[in-house]
């Protein structure tokens, strides 16, 4: 087998083999070098050393364990599951001859089970058979549709990007029952935890510094789960870190974030902070939706026109849309609805009215406004944005007829 042909998948090693001993070890170490597989990682472990290397490093494309000396084969191989994407394929070697706990193993998950000692042909034959399940798995991956994107950003700071955020990917799940991710970008000062009322999951730092950790088991491991459909991605990092990772890094890590979320998530809302717009946006790749928020004033139309120019510019095959919030909040001093209109440049496709109570009502309560204030008329406006960034038959039969009934100041 080629170098090529051997190597992981996605930057990953193509293999990490635990033996139970130093003649087990040198023997695999052989069967890699012929297969050219030169960062394979071979090490004399116990299942419960393995469970702490496969904890702290990325998933290989192909795991081999031996059980030689296992008092308990299912447990341990249990075990390593919990550390490793449950896609991974793994080949168990040990010294027992039993028909019974190969079929054990194979019941557990396991592709295929070699009693010690196992010629060089027939592990190398076992480990190339391996790659190409594998292969075939990610090929199957690469075939289903990708989830759908959506950027929340607002035009600037506190027009409510973040409430359309977390409501939008509220309804999104709950509403529209789709399998819905909510990421916040902002790691130092993001409100999305605190809107939903819990805790950030560790781990998403580290993950942006080392980009190779993100999988499906790190998705696992980091997101919180807020309902059956409903999951956060956020972190709360200490200010002392602030700005360690370089542009690079960050921007290759945002990638690998943004493509595994998607294989995983019918849709991502994501509440990306305008300084971050630049750099970032041109991740979402379609389908994809911009929604650029922002209040009715002179600044906010100011602001609205620069970013949609940019936005359209760093991401043209993105849908744009221009969200109007806290419109009546005060009186007299907002700039009408056709007046963010006028040049041409800016279409709105969403106007939300400030209401007082169901916004009180829902700071208070942790909860997005939409499960306080199911009738008001800003659930109404939310609803009726979720359903068209949903991008399904629904979003077709539902025309936005609530911007044009609640055009204010015309």
């Amino acid at each position: 087998m080629s170098a090529a042909t051997g190597s992981g998948t996605g930057g990953r090693k193509p293999l990490a083999a635990f033996v139970a001993d130093a003649a087990t070890e040198a023997h695999v170490r052989r069967v890699t070098a012929a297969l050219a597989w030169a960062d394979a990682d071979v090490i004399s472990a116990t299942p419960a050393e393995a469970v702490k290397r496969l904890a702290s490093s990325p998933t290989p494309a192909r795991l081999l364990i031996d059980l030689s000396g296992s008092v308990d084969p299912l447990a341990d191989l249990e075990l390593i599951a919990d550390v490793c994407d449950q896609e991974t394929p793994l080949i168990a070697i040990g010294t027992v001859n039993d028909v019974d706990l190969y079929r054990k193993l194979l019941a557990a998950g396991v592709d295929d089970y070699l009693v010690k000692p196992v010629a060089s042909e027939t592990l190398a034959a076992a480990l190339t058979a391996l790659g190409a399940a594998g292969a075939d798995k990610e090929d199957k991956a690469s075939r289903e549709p990708l989830g759908r994107l959506v950027a929340v950003i607002g035009a600037r700071g506190g027009v409510g990007s973040t409430t359309v955020a977390v409501n939008t990917a509220w309804l999104l799940a709950h509403d529209l029952n789709l399998k819905t991710a909510l990421v916040d970008l902002d790691l130092y000062f993001g409100t999305c935890a605190l809107a939903l009322d819990v805790e950030p999951g560790r781990g998403f730092r580290l993950a942006l510094e080392s980009p190779g950790r993100i999988d499906n088991l790190f998705l696992e491991r980091v997101m919180v789960r807020i309902s059956d459909l409903f999951y956060l991605l956020a972190a709360e990092n200490d200010l002392e870190f602030y700005h360690t990772v370089d542009r690079d890094t960050l921007r290759e890590a945002l990638h690998v974030l943004v493509q595994t979320i998607r294989r995983n998530f019918k849709i991502t809302v994501f509440d990306l902070p305008r300084h971050a717009a630049r750099t970032q946006v041109s991740l979402l790749t379609p389908p994809a939706s911009l929604v650029l928020v922002s209040d009715p004033s002179l600044a906010g139309l100011r602001d609205t026109i620069r970013l949609a120019k940019m936005l359209k510019h760093l991401a043209p095959e993105a849908e744009l849309s221009v969200v109007l919030d806290r419109c009546g909040e005060i009186k007299g001093a907002e700039l009408a609805q056709k007046e963010f209109e006028q040049d041409g440049t800016i279409k709105v496709s969403s106007v939300i009215p400030f209401e007082a109570k169901p916004t009180v009502a829902s700071t208070a309560a942790g909860k997005p406004l939409v499960c306080v204030a199911t009738r008001s008329r800003t659930a109404r406006v939310l609803k009726d944005l979720a359903v068209r960034l949903s991008g399904t038959d629904e979003a077709v039969a539902r025309p936005s007829s609530l911007v044009r009934l609640m055009r204010w100041g015309s």
